[in-house]
């Protein structure tokens, strides 16, 4: 009769890991290209939400993928907040990455609209970022490349800027990070957040050719 082994003590807490993993909440960020805005949202949300509960990624609705974060984009989340981005890498949104999902903030309102038109079930988990800290003055970015100014819900594109331009982009991402964070260590109320496309976000319709 051959007894049951005891796992050796590296399996027995890889396993306990992968256990505490499986019950971490999905946070996903994402822009256009993924190199400036939601890599900056991944590095601030992993800051200010403890690995032991939260799983924190980005992605881009045109990224081209395994690319690092803008040089300027790190610059300006170390000036303003002194975090190391540099060992992220882009990656193209899939279904995948919307399916596992528990929270998705995007900086546009496009970006929304494209995530909503890859997992329709997903509008009650999509939100804009920047609604969690509208933007009290004008701007001249556009919320997406080639696209409309930004409205004061939505975190304007800084490519193109310098680098001032893109520490206040960061800054208002970090602003809106440190409201994000305390609403979902609070228990993420839905009713004290801003809305999400289920529940009335306005979206426009996305475009197939952009």
């Amino acid at each position: 009769m051959n007894l049951p082994t005891s796992k050796d003590p590296a399996e027995q807490d890889t396993s306990k890991d992968e256990m505490a993993a499986d019950r971490r909440g999905r946070i996903l960020t994402v822009c256009f290209g993924n190199l400036f805005r939601s890599p900056m949202a991944e590095a601030l949300l992993r800051d200010r939400l403890p690995e032991t509960d939260w799983e924190v990624s980005s992605a881009g609705t045109h990224a081209m993928g395994d690319d690092s974060p803008s040089p300027l984009a790190q610059l300006a989340v170390w000036e303003v907040e002194r975090l190391d981005m540099s060992d992220l890498r882009s990656s193209p949104l899939t279904v995948q990455d919307v399916m596992v999902s528990d929270y998705i903030f995007t900086m546009s309102r496009r970006q929304a609209a494209e995530v909503t038109a890859l997992v329709p079930g997903a509008a009650d988990r999509v939100r804009l970022l920047g609604s969690f800290a509208p933007l009290k003055e004008e701007t001249v970015l556009t919320a997406d490349p080639g696209g409309e100014v930004a409205d004061p819900d939505e975190v304007g594109d800084p490519i193109g800027g310098d680098l001032e331009t893109c520490k206040a982009c960061c800054q208002r991402i970090a602003d809106a990070s440190d409201k994000i964070a305390a609403w979902l260590k609070s228990g993420a109320d839905e009713r004290t957040a801003p809305p999400t496309v289920a529940s009335g976000l306005r979206i426009p319709t996305p475009d197939k050719h952009r």
